[in-house]
């Protein structure tokens, strides 16, 4: 008696977890075949054994089933809520950013799109275009002192005169 509590239980969590997306509505209805052939063998297990009629067996299983459709589809289309924290168009998390609108997609709090003018400039291409001019001057710097290094004349004859 319990299984059936415990498969219900699972469904339904599977439903609430995934609600508006289509696993949620995938499992509710993939939940009930089971069911339905678990009430059906039931039935023939009966008639076997005892000879009863027992098709009120598979008409428990029928209401058990609907209860688990009806439940889980009320749970399936309840709305996500986001945390306050993230983006509501794009799910980027927010914390910590001194504009209230998403660096991400440009919506602002009120779910507005924020021109681009009033977004702050990502400090990535200015720290990128120093980096760059960096590695230029030390190339240069380098390049400079191996010109000098290899371009003076050797005094073969006396080594330390050059020094």
């Amino acid at each position: 008696m319990i299984l059936f509590a415990v498969y219900a239980f699972g469904i339904w969590t599977i439903a609430w977890r995934h609600r508006r997306r289509w696993p949620a509505f995938a499992a509710i209805f993939a939940g009930v075949p089971p069911i339905l052939i678990s009430a059906r063998l039931d039935v023939w297990l009966v008639e076997k054994l005892f000879g009863e009629d027992a098709w009120h067996l598979f008409t428990l299983g029928l209401i058990f089933a609907g209860i688990i459709v009806f439940i889980g589809l009320v749970l399936a289309v309840q709305p996500r809520h986001r945390p306050e924290h993230e983006c509501r168009s794009c799910g980027y998390d927010l914390r910590g950013l001194a504009s209230p609108a998403c660096p991400e997609c440009g919506v602002g709090p009120g779910g507005s799109v924020q021109p681009a003018l009033d977004r702050s400039p990502s400090p990535a291409p200015v720290v990128a275009a120093a980096l760059a001019e960096a590695r230029r001057e030390r190339r240069r710097a380098s390049s400079t002192f191996s010109d000098a290094t290899t371009t003076a004349p050797i005094n073969v004859a006396n080594p330390t005169a050059d020094q």
